[in-house]
């Protein structure tokens, strides 16, 4: 459970610029669950997260934060590496289509020119 925490606090720390997210997907390293992949451009990481909207019970979502914190955070510096970690994760197609939103630019991060 500590694994978890230290996790959420580690995240909590890179969340004071923009974090994006990318659609949700099912992945290998999270069992299947319903996830996002997160980027913090201000600190050039990326982290696994569940998606929690997707109903599932209080003990799925805590195997999956657990999941996400052995997955760890990931070194992402541009968008081109943002694809690509999303396309190891075999999370690129299901997600093709929604993108990245920020407050001042909408990135197609699948179109990375």
């Amino acid at each position: 459970m500590l694994e978890i925490e230290m996790f959420r606090h580690m995240i909590y720390q890179h969340t004071g610029g923009i974090v994006e997210y990318s659609g949700d997907f099912q992945c290998d390293q999270t069992g299947g669950c319903p996830t996002h992949l997160c980027w913090s451009r201000t600190d050039e990481i990326a982290w696994l997260q569940p998606y929690e909207m997707a109903g599932l019970t209080e003990k799925q979502v805590e195997k999956c934060w657990r999941d996400c914190a052995r997955y760890g955070f990931v070194q992402c510096e541009s968008g081109k590496q943002f694809n690509q970690i999303l396309k190891d994760l075999g999370g690129y197609e299901l997600v093709c289509q929604e993108g990245l939103n920020e407050e001042d630019e909408k990135i197609d991060v699948f179109n990375d020119k």
